[in-house]
C-alpha cells in the first residue's frame, strides 16, 4: 500500500527526539488503527518523541500527559506535521481567539483542549 504524504508530513517513527509535532492522520487499518486512536493518537493531538531504545525500537512518545512506547512499525502508520507546522496552527487559533475577544464578528468555538472543545465529553 502506497501512502501519499503532504510536503509537511512525516512518519511519527522519524520524529527526532525532543521534537513536538501535530498528528495529521493515521494510515493504518483495522485493530491497530483502533488501538492507536484509543491510546490518544488522534488527528490534532500534540505528540513529542521522548526516548528511543538502544536498538531503536520501540520509541517512547509523550501524548496527552502519558508516555507511550510504540514499535517503529506502528509509529510509521501515524503521520505528523513537525513543530514548525504546529506553530503555524497555534497562531491561526490565537488569531481567531483575538478577533473574537476584540469584538470581531467571527464565530468563536472552543479550541481542542478547552472545556467543551471538540472531542471532549461534557459533564
Amino acid at each position: 500500500m502506497t501512502v501519499a504524504f503532504s510536503s509537511e508530513e512525516l512518519e511519527l517513527s522519524r520524529l527526532p527526539l525532543g521534537q513536538k509535532a501535530l498528528i495529521a492522520r493515521l494510515t493504518g487499518e483495522g485493530r491497530w488503527r483502533r488501538r492507536l486512536l484509543d491510546l490518544g493518537f488522534v488527528p490534532g493531538s500534540v505528540v513529542e518523541a521522548v526516548r528511543r531504545s538502544p536498538l531503536g525500537d520501540p520509541v517512547a512518545f509523550l501524548i496527552k500527559g502519558t508516555v507511550i512506547a510504540l514499535r517503529v512499525e506502528q509509529a510509521q502508520k501515524v503521520l505528523v506535521k513537525p513543530e514548525a507546522a504546529l506553530a503555524k496552527e497555534s497562531s491561526v487559533q490565537l488569531g481567531l481567539l483575538a478577533a473574537n475577544t476584540l469584538g470581531g464578528s467571527s464565530l468563536a468555538l472552543p479550541l481542542p483542549g478547552q472545556n467543551g472543545g471538540p472531542g471532549e465529553e461534557r459533564g
